[in-house]
């Protein structure tokens, strides 16, 4: 970085003549321009461009002329020194290291909110509606990341006063997530017109739940889950956005086990009848309690009549579809 100097012809030798002892090391640029000013008459003029870079640079030198420390001040940081009188401008030359370009898919097609980073650092942009940016970089040999939701991310290195033409490739495994909905029929995830979660099985088994059903408690949004008590064979009743209904049988979600609709309603005996000695009620549990947890691959939660519609009425308060394991065909190896 070339150092420029402009002064008047009187004081031409003042600033060759100004000597300065300085012993800093990882200062920041402001602390050097303060010391410098202790010790001579010059006065430094910056802006907040200047302030806002938190530049270190190391200087040791004793009983140096200005220009020389000026000059390894702007080899460190990058800035440029203009003097007049006893008075001298900072300038920022950030622009000289200013990249520019263009974000596209495999298509051409701009990608406007594409993130843009220099790597190693914080400093980073977005793309505009037609795909453009502009990053003034912080350093040598700076790489610039690029990320894009739905996209591969891509590193590249900066090339300041070239306007850089990239082409992000499509994630196909992102893409292509591949959700069961109603009547097991298999749907891309971006493709579905309506609210659905996928909880898998390594998700329901982190809190080893007596019953597989209370692994979803605080997984899926607007799932609630009511049980009559806390052993592993009791009846479970499952709601999702809340109850539609006054009979209490018909808020339950519907349970689909490899498309095949199961009881979820309770079981018991004497309900109706006593509440003590033979006839107390007995909770036999339902077809929720009736699954092992182990056998479970995932579970993809409907929401809402949408969702659901195959399976008409049953499922107007959602439907829980759940897929069992089974096996699958894979090279062996020895």
């Amino acid at each position: 970085m070339l150092l420029t100097t402009t002064i008047a012809t009187a004081k031409s030798n003042n600033i060759t003549n100004t000597q300065v002892s300085l012993n800093l090391k990882n200062a920041l640029v402001t602390d050097v321009f303060s010391a410098i000013e202790n010790q001579t008459a010059y006065t430094f003029i910056f802006d907040n461009s200047i302030t806002e870079i938190p530049q270190k640079v190391s200087i040791n030198s004793t009983n140096e002329d200005l220009q020389t420390i000026l000059k390894k001040i702007s080899k460190q940081s990058g800035f440029q020194f203009k003097i007049l009188n006893h008075t001298i401008t900072v300038l920022n030359s950030r622009e000289q290291k200013l990249v520019k370009g263009k974000i596209m898919d495999e298509a051409g097609l701009p990608l406007p909110g594409a993130t843009v980073m220099e790597k190693g650092t914080k400093n980073g942009t977005s793309t505009n509606f037609d795909g453009m940016f502009s990053l003034a970089l912080t350093e040598e040999n700076a790489e610039l990341t690029i990320s894009f939701m739905g996209y591969i991310s891509k590193t590249i290195k900066a090339k300041p006063g070239t306007l850089l033409e990239i082409v992000l490739q499509e994630n196909i495994n992102s893409l292509n997530e591949v959700v069961v909905t109603a009547l097991g029929i298999k749907r891309e995830e971006k493709k579905l017109g309506f609210s659905q979660a996928t909880v898998e099985s390594e998700s329901l088994a982190q809190t080893a739940p007596n019953n597989w059903s209370s692994g979803l408690k605080g997984k899926v949004a607007g799932l609630n889950i009511v049980s009559s008590g806390s052993g592993p064979m009791n009846s479970q009743q499952i709601t999702l956005r809340g109850n539609n209904s006054l009979n209490a049988n018909g808020n339950n979600a519907l349970i689909v086990v490899d498309g095949v609709p199961v009881n979820s309603e309770m079981t018991t005996s004497g309900s109706s009848n006593a509440y003590i000695g033979e006839d107390s009620p007995i909770d036999y549990g339902n077809g929720i309690s009736d699954l092992n947890l182990d056998d479970i691959e995932n579970v993809t939660v409907l929401k809402g009549p949408g969702a659901t519609a195959l399976y008409g009425s049953r499922a107007a308060n959602g439907a829980l579809i759940i897929t069992t394991k089974s096996g699958k065909k894979q090279k062996g190896w020895v």
